[in-house]
């Protein structure tokens, strides 16, 4: 009886199994190509050819995205392209970023749920369009562009949020690391929740939906979120004196550090988080600080980390 059973689960297990093994042939197969127009879109010396190859890449990952097990499969060879996942790996968020040049970037991304019904949203970057930074709520149709480095989920009444951290090339001398709040409404993505206090807590007018830090391009600084401390951690950081290819204030760290930390469900400012200036941060690895980091490879979930060649 029990070698019927087994017999059985077989037949019935082994279609899904083949599909697997299928479905990973096909992303692979596509995963080469993609790879190809993510490196010229990093490393090729012509604009028209880096926008070229990016306009390939945006259609063939809308595409793959699209594809049945899709979600499970790892992007090794995409080293470029960031791959970032909550916790629970309910959805993950694909970004990368297009140097245009040395004035502008573009970015270009999607988020791929984990439901029943997957889903999956393209983000267009309208970053020259959006008025207030601080305080608009954005949708995937005009999202602030950015590459995604860390994704720190946390509960509210309303249901579980997630903190984005994302960094901005920005400029030539200036470049912008952002931390904004990504939530789910009737299963539509929203960018921007009231939840960051300013420095006078009393001001709830003043809640900001997202925070930004706009430093020189010469500085390392940190803008992410601590384990151990339990909190968001950034540099403090003060006015430089610019040269004259410069035009108006560049910002540089001081050696101070200061924060966010969540309490309630709100996440409240703090001024300073140690006595001592210090000049190494408590920070995980710089991500993508200066513009020639591009080989930088991006976490992935170790949930959906298998082994390729199975």
């Amino acid at each position: 009886m029990q070698l019927k059973f087994t017999s059985l689960l077989f037949v019935c297990l082994f279609p899904l199994f083949l599909s697997a093994q299928v479905a990973d042939s096909v992303l692979a197969e596509q995963e080469v190509i993609m790879a190809k127009w993510a490196n010229s879109v990093m490393t090729d010396s012509l604009e028209k050819t880096r926008i070229a190859s990016n306009g390939q890449l945006v259609k063939k990952m809308e595409e793959v995205l699209s594809l049945e097990g899709s979600f499970e499969y790892v992007f090794d060879s995409l080293p470029t392209i960031s791959f970032q996942y909550p916790a629970d790996s309910t959805f993950r968020m694909v970004t990368w970023q297009l140097y245009v040049d040395i004035n502008e970037y573009q970015y270009f991304g999607f988020i791929q749920t984990n439901d029943s019904q997957p889903k999956l949203f393209k983000l267009n970057d309208k970053s020259e369009a959006i008025q207030d930074l601080a305080y608009d709520v954005l949708t995937p149709d005009n999202w602030y562009g950015a590459v995604y480095y860390k994704i720190k989920s946390f509960e509210t009444p309303q249901g579980t949020k997630h903190l984005l951290f994302g960094f901005d090339g920005y400029r030539l001398f200036n470049k912008r690391k952002i931390v904004e709040i990504l939530s789910f409404e009737n299963g539509q993505p929203i960018f921007g929740s009231s939840l960051f206090s300013p420095a006078d807590i009393s001001r709830t007018d003043l809640h900001k939906n997202r925070l930004m830090m706009e430093y020189s391009a010469e500085a390392s600084t940190t803008f992410n979120y601590n384990e151990e401390l339990g909190m968001i951690v950034k540099d403090h950081l003060i006015p430089l004196r610019t040269s004259a290819q410069i035009k108006g204030e560049t910002y540089v760290p001081d050696g101070s550090y200061e924060g966010y930390k969540l309490e309630g469900e709100l996440w409240v400012y703090k001024e300073k988080l140690f006595h001592q200036v210090s000049e190494t941060a408590p920070r995980p690895s710089p991500i993508l600080d200066k513009r020639n980091d591009k080989d930088r490879k991006f976490g992935k979930s170790e949930d959906f980390k298998r082994r390729k060649d199975r």
